[in-house]
């Protein structure tokens, strides 16, 4: 039986979720008090991370899809790659989430922008993934 990605797809796979989860962080970081820095944002950052994941999921499936039975593996593996260094990095590594500028001022909003940041990672791979599971 055949499986359904060899090894150096799924490799591109673990990269491309590497760098993708590497975005995520950035956006967090740098742009926390645009995005989440009251509700009213916080929800507007949800609410448009729903179209950018369905947009998503069709930039992954022309990249990395070959044939349309390797849509759910693919954007398993990529999306779980995601919620792996997000898992790793937000309790290890918070640091990582915080704005250092942000800290300096008040670090208790650094880290409550880091939660909400760390949250909508969260939220935008399992928009991805429930999107890729109803579409295939």
């Amino acid at each position: 039986m055949a499986t359904l990605l060899n090894g150096n797809q799924i490799a591109s796979l673990i990269t491309a979720g590497t760098f993708l989860w590497g975005v995520g962080v950035v956006k967090i970081r740098y742009a926390a008090s645009l995005c989440y820095s009251n509700k009213q944002k916080r929800l507007a950052t949800f609410l448009v991370t729903l179209p950018l994941s369905y947009g998503m999921v069709h930039a992954v499936e022309a990249i990395f899809v070959r044939t349309p039975i390797q849509r759910f593996p693919v954007i398993t593996i990529l999306a779980g790659t995601t919620l792996i260094l997000d898992g790793i990095g937000f309790n290890f590594f918070p640091w990582l989430y915080e704005n250092e500028q942000v800290k300096k001022i008040n670090p208790q909003v650094a880290v409550e922008y880091s939660r909400a940041g760390a949250a909508w990672l969260l939220y935008g791979t399992g928009m991805c993934i429930f999107i890729a599971a109803i579409i295939s």
